[in-house]
């Protein structure tokens, strides 16, 4: 593992609990490097090739400081730096999302400004989820809520939600790029330089493990002792995790190709798929 370590946290995609899996680990083996979560919209970007910039986040043994605090503004050496970041299929994040609202945790406050809370009152609503989701997608509103980056004008509305997120979260360009088909996923492009899709999260994070020597127990994954609100869902362990059925019974093949066509670029660099 290098120097630092940069959890880039994109909502609803298991970060809450790589989070405080990480958290556990580098508490329980002691470990020395550096740890960051840039959360949500506390986000990185590149001022130039060698260096990065954090606007804020949580850091763990940075130099000079307590174990837990709080920095802003600050920069760290991208060649020290390992950064570990997350992406979901695009059909079942916004569906996650739907559902989180439906839950209280409302991520699109605009729709309820100007609809109520009608489209949230069920996540087994199909029907709701199929006329929420064109609202949100079109909509500039959403976009300034959680926005990424505070200072981006408004992103084209051509580009998916989740699309705009990952590109200003782990890509060196921005919303233009997206606009202009610019986001190749060029290594010297990417915040991350690899990219893998697993079905299961806690495998996924072996293998990331196992690859930057972050030293783990298969039991390190459950966190009882440490976070007793985890809860169990299908084998797995996870934290705020949206309830609803399975994301293919709630997509018409409309709704199919406005995902498919506002996320392309992630359709065309991880290759998800609809199954």
């Amino acid at each position: 593992m290098k120097k630092n370590l940069i959890l880039s946290h994109l909502p609803k995609a298991g970060g809450t609990y790589i989070n405080r899996l990480l958290k556990h680990i580098w508490t329980k083996y002691k470990l020395t490097n550096s740890f960051y979560i840039a959360d949500h919209d506390r986000l990185i970007t590149n001022k130039d090739v060698d260096t990065i910039n954090i606007r804020v986040a949580q850091c763990y043994n940075h130099p000079n400081t307590p174990w837990a605090h709080v920095l802003w503004d600050f920069n760290i050496n991208r060649n020290d730096t390992n950064i570990l970041g997350m992406i979901r299929n695009p059909f079942d994040y916004y569906l996650s999302c739907w559902a989180s609202n439906c839950e209280g945790n409302y991520y699109s406050p605009w729709v309820i400004q100007k609809f109520g809370s009608r489209l949230y009152s069920d996540s087994n609503n199909i029907q709701n989820f199929q006329e929420w989701l064109p609202i949100f997608m079109n909509s500039f509103d959403t976009w300034a809520v959680g926005r990424p980056n505070w200072h981006a004008p408004q992103p084209n509305q051509d580009v998916g939600v989740l699309s705009y997120r990952v590109c200003t979260m782990y890509h060196t360009g921005n919303y233009e790029d997206l606009q202009n088909n610019n986001c190749t996923g060029e290594p010297n492009h990417m915040l991350i330089n690899e990219g893998k899709e697993t079905k299961s999260l806690e495998n996924g994070l072996i293998n990331v493990f196992s690859l930057l020597k972050i030293p783990y127990s298969l039991n390190d994954f459950t966190m009882e002792e440490t976070y007793p609100d985890k809860q169990e869902r299908n084998g797995s362990t996870c934290f705020n995790r949206s309830n609803h059925k399975p994301y293919q019974e709630y997509y018409t093949d409309k709704l199919r190709q406005l995902v498919e066509h506002k996320d392309r670029f992630l359709f065309q660099k991880y290759n998800f798929k609809f199954d």
